[in-house]
């Protein structure tokens, strides 16, 4: 279930990546901070119900859901654009440019580190 819950969320906080950043033309850190937040909500209510079947009071684990959440976003979208750039620096060309590069590898992160986070310390059983 929680693959289902992370392909809604992540579609939503993509789009939202996207549509900022290459649309609007927002920076890679306020198209990622958006997308992550909108993603973000979407993620919490939907597993805490869904996935995990949390009966844990929201004002007892949404702070805790909020760290959670800038820890991973730091880490994950750090690491996305460190991972882009060097990916750039070896190879001329691969379709994408490197910030949209970036966004998918952090979001790829992103998920594996917010899914151990949710299951082990948000919403552990």
């Amino acid at each position: 279930m929680f693959l289902v819950v992370g392909i809604v969320n992540t579609l939503i906080g993509l789009f939202t990546v996207f549509l900022l950043m290459n649309v609007f033309g927002c920076s890679y850190w306020i198209s990622t901070l958006v997308g992550i937040v909108v993603g973000g909500l979407v993620s919490f209510f939907l597993n805490r119900l869904v996935t995990f079947h949390s009966k844990a009071a929201i004002h007892k684990v949404f702070f805790s859901f909020i760290l959670l959440i800038c820890f991973c976003y730091i880490c994950s979208f750090s690491s996305g654009e460190l991972i882009a750039s060097l990916i750039y620096s070896h190879i001329y060309y691969i379709g994408l440019d490197e910030k949209n590069l970036a966004v998918i590898v952090g979001s790829g992160i992103y998920t594996i580190l917010n899914y151990l986070g949710q299951k082990y310390i948000i919403f552990p059983r």
